[in-house]
Parts: structure tokens; sequence; C-alpha cells
């Protein structure tokens, strides 16, 4: 494989907490970044609003997500684009995997609030 080339599966990087969602990042540039996520049935990424755009495909599985003022069902093949400063987040009904896409990529402030409502078990 070249160099700077990334080839990975879901397989591969599988990842799951029984706790709390898994992010697992695959690659990053000051750009964009991919990164595999693993739920198990009823873990949750709360609704927050970062200035961030949002590719998100679901790879296994289904859930929700929020998406702006809209709660939307998904499964497998589900492709959900959300526009940076909407709202978003995903809470999974089965155990779940999907590809995730942002840009640019979150720094720290991004997350504040997403860390805030995990603390307290918090979706919405």
């Amino acid at each position: 494989m070249s160099p700077g080339i990334v080839s990975t599966s879901f397989e591969k990087e599988r990842a799951y907490d029984e706790h709390v969602f898994s992010p697992v990042p695959v690659y990053s540039t000051d750009q964009y970044r991919v990164i595999l996520t693993y739920f198990r049935a009823g873990q949750f990424i709360p609704v927050h609003k970062p200035d961030i755009d949002l590719i998100f495909l679901v790879h296994s599985g289904s859930g929700e997500v929020v998406a702006g003022e809209t709660k939307q069902q998904v499964k497998a093949g589900d492709i959900i684009i959300v526009p940076r400063g909407q709202s978003r987040g995903v809470r999974a009904h089965t155990d779940m995997e999907a590809l995730h896409l942002v840009s640019p990529p979150p720094n720290d402030a991004d997350h504040e609030e997403v860390v805030k409502k995990l603390a307290s078990g918090r979706f919405e």
C-alpha cells in the first residue's frame, strides 16, 4: 500500500465500550476527521450543536438521529448529513456501527455539551 494511504474496516477497528459509545478515529487532517463509531443498544451521542458539518453513515444496526428539528429512525445503509450549527445526536436501538465524517475536526469546546450530557446520562 502507498505511503499515507489508510485501509481499514469496521471489523478491524471494532471496539465496544459497555458504558458509552466508542469513537475510533481512523484518519484526520486539518480539514476533516474520519471516525468509526460503535454503540451498544441504548448508548448515545447526546444532542449538541457544534460548528461542524457531519456526514453519518449507518453501517449496521438501527437507531434514532436528531438532525436539526427532526428525529429520524435510521438503519444500515442510511446516510444523514447535518450542516454546521444544526443540532445533532444519535441513539442506538440495537448494537450499531457507523461511519462518522466531520469537518472541520472538533475541538474541546465543540464537545463540552456532549461531555456534560454524558456525565448526567441525558440524550437531549
